[in-house]
């Protein structure tokens, strides 16, 4: 489903969890637009939205949007500003290599005046490119790790994230940091991980290893793999059931979440 509208829907049924993408590529959107629909999504659910940007992996989108794939960059950190600008001022005027606003302005504004930014990126498999993550230490508000990613690139890539940060004059501790992660929870561990197998390689259209970029077994072995990303820096985990997504989630619930709270109770994770 288009995330935006799909977030606009689970806003409207609850009251509590945070909204977030995880993650929309930018560069197809016109960041106005862009602006407006995420402030009015925040300002409807008292501010629990999150954006999860990128540049994506998905090529084919860029040239099915008439997006050059050689202006992915310069359109993604041009259209940050104007998101930015949009929700913090009145009156904007820009002038930019892509995008031009005169006293453009949208209201409501987000509930706290401004929306997050976290960036991610990565290849499937590969350690995430420095280029990417030092972007994220220099424009993002948090760093979101791939669920292509590991255990060890992510924790990698969050180090350099907060030392990038850092370096760019930012505080580590205001920023946030989350890794979406493939789960299938299951005492049947090879079941689980044929499910994963099955369905992610199809996704990515190539065969997927599943081993050490998923989480998958029984709910002991899920609690542990996953305690381990908050050992590398995770605060927030987002969780993606890949098949029987209900049944998981209700699993996840009631058996896991719960558990994995209790193993990192006092350390402010989500």
């Amino acid at each position: 489903m288009e995330p935006l509208t799909a977030l606009t829907y689970v806003a409207a049924k609850t009251k509590k969890v945070r909204l977030g993408t995880a993650i929309l590529m930018s560069p197809l959107r016109i960041p106005s637009i862009l602006a407006k629909t995420a402030a009015t999504i925040d300002f409807l659910s008292s501010g629990r939205l999150v954006l999860g940007l990128a540049l994506g992996s998905h090529l084919d989108e860029y040239s099915a949007s008439s997006t050059p794939i050689n202006e992915r960059v310069a359109r993604f950190l041009e259209g940050i500003k104007i998101l930015r600008l949009l929700w913090r001022e009145e009156n904007v005027s820009f002038q930019g290599r892509f995008w031009k606003l005169e006293n453009a302005n949208i209201v409501p504004k987000p509930a706290a005046g401004v929306i997050p930014i976290w960036m991610g990126g990565s290849a499937v498999g590969s350690t995430v490119n420095d280029f990417v993550v030092r972007r994220a230490g220099k424009h993002g508000d948090g760093w979101l790790g791939a669920g292509s990613t590991d255990t060890k690139a992510f924790g990698d890539s969050y180090k350099r994230f907060v030392r990038y940060a850092r370096e760019f004059g930012r505080d580590p501790n205001s920023l946030g940091s989350a890794k979406r992660v493939y789960i299938h929870v299951d005492r049947d561990e090879e079941k689980a991980k044929h499910v994963l197998k099955s369905v992610l390689s199809a996704f990515y259209s190539r065969e997927f290893e599943v081993k050490g970029r998923c989480v998958y077994g029984s709910n002991k072995k899920c609690v542990e793999e996953l305690s381990r990303l908050v050992e590398a820096g995770a605060r927030t985990i987002i969780l993606h059931p890949v098949s029987d997504q209900l049944q998981q989630a209700e699993t996840l619930a009631r058996e896991v979440i719960p558990e994995l709270k209790r193993s990192h109770h006092g350390r402010g994770g989500n």
